[in-house]
This record gives structure tokens, C-alpha cells and sequence, in this order.
């Protein structure tokens, strides 16, 4: 469960519409029809993530040129550094870096499904890897899943929200 709220919040980068998100997509999952046992994971994570395109829709958002790298003060915690990461790279980018990096989605696919071109796709992609590049451990964080890490930003997002 912790792996699908996580997934929900990296794309929203919003902790309130994570919660929904995960929440929606939980519903959806069980209201549908059953799946082979070993499409279980594969499934949930396609329903958050057309939940998430659905409630945040990336490719109508405003998007800017150029690397963005967000600020790195001391004083974050690894989950306000990692939430402020989050929130500097604008919507499309997250969702087509992890459509089409994390989860193998073609172009093609990525493109129908955020309802914009293929070449959207490809020039999202070449900024999302860009600003990833400019931070390692935002490249890690985005691209592998550390359940340890997506603990302690749950539970740190999760106090601050009560």
C-alpha cells in the first residue's frame, strides 16, 4: 500500500489529491473485475495512474523551459527536501518520466492517455531527465522505490496534514 500512496504522491505532489487519488483508485480497483492474481500490481498501478491524470491534468498545465533545481536548505528534512523536489518539476514532466522511464508505457500510449502528441511526450521526457540529472538522489528517489524512504515521507506528510 505504501508503494501505491507513494506512487500517488509522486505524481500529484499534493498530499491532499495523493490521498484521493489513492483512495479513488483503491475503490475503482475493488468495484472492478478481478484480475489474474499476477496482474494485481500492474493493474492498481495503471488505475492511480489515469486517476492521477484524470484529477491533475498534466498536459494542460502551463509549462516552463529550462532546468529548474529547487532549493536544498539544511534545514529540510529529507521529506520537505524531497516534497519541494517533487513540486519543482512541473506536472507533464513527472507523469511522462514515470510512464515512460519507470513503467515502460510506448510514447504512443503515454501520448493517449495524457492527451497530448508523442513529440509532447518525447520533449517532456528530455526535460524530466534533464532536471533529474541536475540531482542524483531526486533521480533515485523518482526512478527506484525505497520503501524505508516512503515510509518516513508518509508518515511526515500524514502528521502535517492532521
Amino acid at each position: 500500500m505504501n508503494q501505491f500512496y507513494f506512487l500517488s504522491l509522486l505524481l500529484t505532489a499534493d498530499a491532499t489529491k495523493a490521498e484521493e487519488c489513492f483512495v479513488a483508485s483503491l475503490d475503482s480497483c475493488m468495484k472492478s473485475r478481478r484480475v489474474f492474481k499476477d496482474w494485481a500490481h500492474r493493474w492498481a498501478t495503471h488505475t492511480i495512474i489515469k486517476k492521477a491524470i484524470e484529477m491533475i491534468s498534466p498536459a494542460q498545465q502551463e509549462n516552463t523551459d529550462g532546468v529548474q533545481r529547487f532549493d536544498k536548505h539544511a534545514s529540510l528534512t529529507a521529506p520537505d527536501a524531497l516534497f519541494s523536489a517533487l513540486q519543482s518539476i512541473p506536472a507533464l514532466d513527472r507523469f511522462v518520466h514515470h510512464m515512460t522511464v519507470v513503467e515502460r508505457y510506448s510514447d504512443l500510449e503515454s501520448s493517449t492517455f495524457l492527451g497530448c502528441s508523442p513529440k509532447e511526450v518525447r520533449d517532456s521526457r528530455e526535460r524530466a531527465l534533464q532536471r533529474l540529472a541536475a540531482d542524483e538522489s531526486l533521480s533515485q528517489m523518482v526512478t527506484d522505490f525505497d520503501v524505508s524512504v516512503a515510509r518516513e515521507f508518509i508518515h511526515t506528510m500524514v502528521a502535517k496534514a492532521s
